[in-house]
């Protein structure tokens, strides 16, 4: 729609201002930053390819993906970050990812931040209309379009929305444009006997990717030579947000059959088959046992098998919740980390309706310390500040409830959780060459569990790989082998500390390059 007009327009447009839309040449850590916004873009926004190319595109003019450019306008008014919020618009940023635990001039916090604006009143159709482009590099275009117009809204915006535009059909959909589609893992209810105990058969399949538009789900019968006859299977269509399908008894008779899903792109045509499920249906009429396998707690319901004595086909049903008697039986589920930086640490859990509050307890010399009473049952979250850089941390929760007057009763503690800190960043400070290899140095980091070094192979790559992982932190050097002679290769190192919830890290460290010899 948009495109074909500017397309035209921009066929007006001088030399000068077509070299204006060039893309600007990335330094090594740009390049990082924006393989770090589209993973971003495409994993916490759910844009496809195209629509993160868009965004992008205006990034790339607006920042040139430094999150921590601030500037004065010309009304001497603060600009910042990314998409260079203004005024109010970066206060708002601040104050958002102080909320959060965020600091507000990394790409993480106004990524964040960005999230919360698209679910806004405000910028809402901007995020609806961006999530139905096509995922190709028309697409990308009209995002770069939309987004400039309706998001950034820059002086001559109708000029700078058909530049942005082209540079993100050009060069950001050529570098980053990917179709994701792929075979999806079907599985169903019971391997012996997948009929549920109400005499239906579920079909279950994983994601087909961002770019499926549809699925094909095919049933077919094994005929009297032993073979499947997939030109008479029985098929249904769905849409791409369906993962799964119930098929009635009244579809299907005692024998043997396979199933298949198949993700579909409309647009290009492609199809990719998943494994083929072979089942068997033995009876058309249960003799079922109860059996007790998960007893009801105070928080979430019980759990009862429901099994066939003549085809082992297996159900599950609910037993009601205990009452408020039980509530020291009770542990808090999904305590986790979502989030740290150099200082705070921020714990999640599920939150327990029927508590009064929780407790944030830390480990101090070999002791627990309560370091916070939270007084709302919904609160589901606590950011814990004043820590020291890269340094592990054990914390526990539990809930309490109000009884009689000063009277209060706990449930379980959770259990240890460790955490840590985001420790320090190394620094790399030499490489020595020899024939086909490099031994790579860089500055030892207290207190941690060990180093990530990376690579990127080649003059203009920008995909670093994970080389080695170093454990130890008194390890300051190693050397990789079997280097090609006349490649570049750029490396980076992280330090790292193990906890319960993966990896703390650092910042990835400046780039260093050699030339193989």
């Amino acid at each position: 729609m948009k495109k074909a007009l500017t397309k035209v327009l921009l066929l007006a447009v001088t030399l000068v201002i077509f070299a204006a839309i060039i893309p600007l040449s990335a330094s090594a850590s740009t390049s990082d930053n924006k393989d770090e916004v589209f993973e971003q873009l495409t994993t916490k926004l759910g844009f496809n390819p195209a629509a993160a190319c868009g965004i992008m595109a205006n990034i790339e003019r607006e920042s040139d993906f430094d999150p921590t450019v601030v500037i004065y306008d010309s009304n001497g008014l603060l600009s910042g970050g990314l998409c260079q919020w203004n005024g109010g618009r970066f206060s708002n940023l601040q104050t958002y990812c102080r909320n959060y635990g965020y600091d507000y001039l990394s790409i993480e916090g106004q990524i964040a931040y960005l999230s919360w604006e698209m679910n806004s009143n405000s910028y809402g159709h901007i995020y609806d209309y961006l999530k139905k482009v096509p995922n190709n590099a028309d697409g990308a275009y009209d995002a770069a379009w939309y987004w400039c117009y309706y998001y950034e809204i820059p002086s001559n915006r109708a000029t700078k929305a058909a530049q942005r535009g082209s540079n993100a059909e050009s060069y950001y959909w050529p570098e980053f444009g990917v179709e994701d589609l792929r075979a999806p893992e079907l599985s169903l209810t019971n391997k012996k006997n997948p009929y549920d105990i109400d005499h239906s058969i579920s079909f279950k399949w994983s994601d087909g990717g961002d770019d499926v538009t549809n699925y094909y789900l095919y049933v077919t019968e094994k005929n009297s030579k032993g073979k499947y006859d997939w030109s008479k299977a029985k098929i249904g269509k769905y849409s791409a947000s369906t993962t799964a399908k119930t098929v009635k008894p009244e579809t299907l008779t005692k024998g043997s059959y396979a199933a298949c899903v198949r993700a579909y792109n409309a647009n290009t045509g492609k199809i990719i088959n998943s494994n083929f499920a072979e089942f068997t249906v033995k009876c058309l009429s249960h003799q079922c046992v109860n059996t007790v396998i998960e007893n009801p707690t105070f928080e979430k319901e019980g759990k009862m098998l429901v099994s066939c004595k003549q085809c082992d086909a297996t159900a599950t049903k609910t037993i009601p919740v205990l009452t408020s008697d039980s509530f020291k039986t009770v542990r808090l589920t999904n305590f986790r980390v979502t989030g740290y930086n150099p200082t705070k640490i921020r714990l999640e859990w599920d939150a327990l309706e029927s508590a009064d509050g929780y407790q944030v307890y830390i480990r101090e010399n070999d002791a627990w310390k309560k370091i916070k009473t939270i007084w709302d049952p919904t609160c589901d979250e606590y950011i814990v500040s004043g820590l020291e850089p890269g340094t592990k941390y054990t914390f526990n929760l539990r809930a309490f409830k109000c009884g009689d007057p000063g009277k209060y009763f706990y449930s379980k503690a959770c259990g240890s959780l460790l955490a840590a800190t985001k420790p320090a960043t190394p620094v790399l400070t030499g490489i020595t060459q020899t024939t086909g290899s490099a031994k790579i140095d860089w500055t030892a980091v207290e207190n941690i569990d060990g180093y990530a070094l990376y690579v990127a192979e080649g003059q203009d790559s920008t995909k670093y790989k994970l080389l080695k992982k170093i454990e130890g932190a008194d390890v300051t050097s190693f050397t990789a082998k079997n280097l090609k002679k006349g490649q570049f290769y750029y490396f980076t190192i992280k330090s790292y500390i193990e906890t319960d919830f993966g990896y703390a890290t650092s910042v990835k460290s400046d780039i260093m390059y050699i030339i193989g010899k």
